[in-house]
């Protein structure tokens, strides 16, 4: 692969290379936020349901991104 055509690559990959990174920070923003309010059971309801998305997002991230190339 010719640097030209790994520039174009990264190019259109970028974004959804950003967007993965940020799924995680998500839970993290939320567990901080509700955190700062002091309420255990709040805050260990916001962990929970951050750790069951994030587990159902990369479960089936393998279907997402194996099915993007097909239907582009």
């Amino acid at each position: 692969m010719s640097s030209l055509s790994r520039r174009a690559v990264f190019s259109q990959a970028w974004p959804i290379i950003v967007g993965q990174a940020f799924v995680p920070l998500v839970g993290i923003i939320d567990v901080a936020v509700i955190g700062r309010t002091g309420d255990a059971g709040a805050l260990a309801g916001v962990a929970l349901g951050a750790t069951v998305i994030n587990l159902v997002f990369w479960t089936f991230g393998f279907l997402r991104m194996g099915v993007t190339g097909i239907t582009a």
